[in-house]
């Protein structure tokens, strides 16, 4: 005997729930239909061996009424759907932070065969010791697209739905976009994703396959993993290419989310920062996340994405997910209320050049040492435009005419940090065609000089990015020359590529990275003595090429000033003396632009 699980589904818009048939012995053939134009069915029918045609995961698209018929054995069952609007947390709403975990997984192992043959419990178990271990109010069962099949995505979403505990089903979906640089290194040009509330999960070689997987779930969300790991299909630090992605509408709209911190060891976890401003450079919209990670069995992590809503549940949790109102905390104790202007994180300003900010902290629980003690404001290209020390409240005024978003980075006294959602100002972001149109200009005739030794410095414009050039200081000043008078618009920066590393070399790792170019200013000059300033800023994109952009001027030279590095950033002062190591050196010009004159 068997019935279906519901007679009835009644939820909002957006949600994605299962209904199957329950009972000793199941249907082997089922035919699913739908009357009615507010839900979608995914059927998981099929000839390979993870098939089965039982259930069908339901999504609800827009208010209204429908039937799901379903007929086995030539009997028909019904189940009756009621979708309502999606509620929201209105913007007089009072919002507390709800601790999450937006990455876990429910094995560790990662051979498919392996995972496919355990059944279906580990969904079930992972909300359950969740639940048990009271550190999370609300979490997210994942695991591994290239792990999972259809049977174990299907229980993730009957667990959620079973669960006492606030939980969203979904998967860690994968575009695995290799390639090779102009320089012909190898690269991964993407990397994963969690994606949950939708009913797809995915593994993809192109990014049009990946989209086009949630291009119907007009309520997924999607947070992008730990976004600068060192691969293993591809022994590189990934590169988004956040300005090429931003043009596609399904990646602006899917992705909500990054992490800033993804409780591992890795060497590379400092520099998640760094893809945060990059990509808000870049247009699009999002907020940081801290998760677990959590493999097998879920193992508590101090960092945490704290959602602000006024209730713990999925609808409302949703909606700011959609919303980006969450931040992420390394010590997972930080409640942080921040407005400016009057709007709330995730929120874009009225127009203005007068912005106050309003912050108040509290504590989740007694620890003190997590008690924030010093506030940056951070804004366009990841510079820090306010810091100051700070105790439980801040108000102060920030002008500015030409910000397009502001984002805090606190730091408690253990030195970790609580990085806060957007707000937008609301203004236009820069062209992202302008960068795809720069060309770099032949190094034929150009000439390096290290003038802080007095020598040559040939590796940096050699065209090989693995003869790594050494400032055997923390600091650089490099002068290219030319050869002739030029129109550029950019400097091209590659960090020294880590292909060659062992993965077991954490420490050697740890310290090529902590030498990466920092802080630089791009000046340039027509006579080799007298300069202007270009451009000032850091480096951020360390898994590819960097164009550092500015208004074309015409040059012979061109200075590039490393002020300070990664180590000196973000090391903790282990690395403070870490010097400057650079892969590659270029100049861009903008072919629609005209030529330079003269010599």
């Amino acid at each position: 005997m068997y019935r279906l699980c519901e007679n009835t589904l009644a939820s909002y818009a957006g949600d994605v729930l299962p209904l199957y048939f329950d009972g000793e012995e199941l249907p082997q053939q089922v035919q699913w239909s739908v009357q009615g134009s507010c839900v979608r069915l995914r059927g998981f029918a099929g000839e390979e061996p993870d098939c089965f045609a039982h259930g069908v995961l339901v999504t609800l698209l827009q208010s209204g009424e429908a039937k799901i018929l379903a007929e086995a054995h030539g009997e028909v069952h019904t189940c009756c759907v009621r979708v309502r609007p999606r509620r929201t947390d209105g913007p007089a709403a009072p919002l507390r932070p709800w601790c999450a975990d937006l990455h876990t997984h429910t094995t560790e192992d990662h051979n498919h065969d392996r995972v496919a043959a355990c059944g279906g419990g580990l969904a079930a178990a992972l909300t359950e010791s969740q639940r048990q271990s009271g550190a999370i109010d609300c979490g997210v069962i994942t695991d591994h697209a290239v792990v999972t099949n259809r049977r174990l995505f299907f229980a993730g979403f009957c667990a959620a739905q079973k669960s006492g505990h606030t939980v969203f089903a979904g998967s860690e979906s994968e575009a695995e976009i290799l390639g090779t640089d102009r320089y012909g290194l190898p690269h991964k040009y993407a990397g994963e994703m969690v994606a949950l509330n939708t009913d797809r999960y995915i593994c993809a070689d192109n990014w049009p396959d990946f989209l086009d997987a949630f291009a119907e779930s007009s309520a997924a969300v999607g947070v992008l993993s730990h976004p600068y790991v060192m691969g293993w299909s591809q022994r590189s630090i990934w590169d988004f290419r956040f300005h090429e992605n931003a043009a596609r509408p399904v990646f602006r709209r899917v992705v909500c989310g990054i992490e800033m911190d993804n409780g591992t060891h890795s060497s590379t976890r400092p520099l998640y920062q760094y893809a945060y401003s990059l990509a808000l450079d870049s247009g699009m919209r999002l907020a940081p996340c801290c998760n677990s990670d959590s493999h097998g069995a879920y193992q508590p992590c101090p960092g945490k994405t704290m959602i602000l809503s006024s209730e713990n549940s999925r609808e409302l949790l949703l909606d700011a997910l959609l919303a980006r109102r969450f931040y992420a905390c390394q010590s997972g104790a930080v409640a942080l209320e921040m407005t400016v202007n009057g709007c709330r994180m995730g929120e874009t300003l009225p127009a203005a050049q007068e912005y106050r900010f309003c912050i108040k902290t509290s504590l989740l629980r007694p620890e003190t040492d997590a008690a924030p003690v010093r506030c940056e404001v951070i804004s366009d290209h990841g510079l820090t435009v306010r810091d100051a020390p700070f105790d439980t409240a801040a108000e102060f005024i920030l002008h500015s005419d030409t910000a397009r978003y502001f984002y805090l980075r606190l730091t408690d006294a253990a030195g970790r940090f609580t990085w806060s959602a957007p707000v937008w100002t609301g203004r236009a972001f820069d062209d992202p065609a302008v960068q795809l149109r720069a060309v770099p200009l032949d190094k034929a005739g150009f000439t390096a000089w290290d003038e802080r030794r007095g020598c040559p410095a040939p590796e940096l414009i050699c065209d090989d990015p693995r003869q790594v050039w050494d400032a055997g200081a923390p600091s650089a000043c490099i002068t290219l020359d030319l050869g002739a008078i030029q129109q550029v618009c950019a400097v091209g920066h590659i960090a020294p590529p880590l292909h060659e590393m062992s993965p077991g070399d954490a420490e050697g790792l740890r310290t090529a990275i902590m030498s990466f170019a920092g802080g630089y200013r791009i000046l340039a000059g027509t006579d080799g003595e007298h300069y202007t300033l270009c451009r000032s800023g850091i480096i951020r994109n360390f898994g590819g090429e960097e164009l550092l952009t500015f208004a074309p001027v015409q040059a012979r030279y061109i200075r590039f000033e490393v002020t300070d590095t990664v180590g000196r950033a973000v090391g903790g002062g282990a690395y403070d003396a870490a010097p400057v190591r650079i892969g590659e050196l270029s100049v861009f010009t903008d072919p629609a632009l005209p030529a330079a004159a003269g010599r």
